[in-house]
């Protein structure tokens, strides 16, 4: 039997750590009062960290934004170079990266959907920005667009890969919100070039 110093209770000596620095080889606090005091301990850091968090957040993320604002440029410049480098120096990165790309893209084709109209609404936002015109489609309503009817081009009615055309066009005034879209072809579209036709009422 030992009594433990933190609790003042007799307990087994097995009730206590192994611990070479004292005499009788075991440290003079059973597990019990090992334990509640290292909770507390943790509960007291915890609890210091949360208040030193909730004081000093905003004033390190607006250090950090400056940092970035200031050396994002320099910083973006260098991460290029040295992926670049890594790229054409290094085959296990090389290998690495092309094995990502063919099991994210390659075989996903639900990925490869999205990143399509993905790439299909930005183009088109960064027309209408240039031209200083501020209404444009989003991707989730190209897509709903798409799927009204049914992946299929308006013009020759055929499940091809569809490409988002301005029934009023961009050069003639037209705006680029969704009412004044059509699903179309590559094909369809450029045939139609700078004509204003609605296919989605099958007239002129």
């Amino acid at each position: 039997m030992k009594t433990c110093k933190k609790c003042n209770l007799p307990k087994p000596i097995g009730s206590f750590t192994v611990d070479v620095r004292y005499k009788d080889g075991r440290y003079p606090w059973c597990f019990d009062c090992r334990k509640a005091w290292r909770d507390a301990r943790k509960d007291k850091q915890r609890e210091l960290h949360k208040n030193w968090s909730d004081q000093n957040r905003d004033h390190v993320r607006e250090q950090s934004l400056a940092w970035y604002y200031q050396n994002r440029d320099d910083e973006l410049t260098k991460r290029r170079a040295r992926q670049r480098d890594r790229w054409h120096n290094d085959p296990a990165y090389r290998a690495k990266k092309n094995a990502f790309k063919k099991e994210r893209y390659h075989a996903n084709p639900e990925f490869n959907k999205k990143k399509r109209a993905w790439a299909v609404v930005t183009s088109h936002r960064r027309r209408m920005r240039v031209r200083g015109t501020a209404s444009h489609f989003s991707q989730a309503e190209w897509r709903a667009l798409c799927a009204k009817y049914d992946q299929r081009c308006l013009c020759c009615g055929q499940e091809k890969p569809l490409s988002p055309d301005h029934v009023v066009p961009i050069s003639r005034g037209g705006s680029n919100a969704i009412e004044n879209i059509q699903p179309l072809c590559r094909q369809c579209n450029q045939a139609k070039g700078t004509r204003t036709i609605d296919y989605r009422k099958g007239g002129d």
